[in-house]
């Protein structure tokens, strides 16, 4: 039984630990979407101006 109880509490810290390192992959993989959306605009930008020149 007390194997049980000390079991238990690992495995929710273990599944708490893997959903806030997923969430943490997941915000970083946005803010990189976020960052790259924003160099592509910059370069879209870029080209608008060297073409109307």
């Amino acid at each position: 039984m007390v194997f049980y109880t000390k079991l238990i509490p690992t495995m929710v810290e273990i599944i708490i630990k893997q959903d806030f390192l997923s969430l943490m992959e997941k915000s970083m993989i946005l803010k990189i979407k976020e960052i790259l959306k924003g160099y592509q605009f910059q370069i879209f930008q870029d080209k608008m101006v060297h073409s109307q020149m």
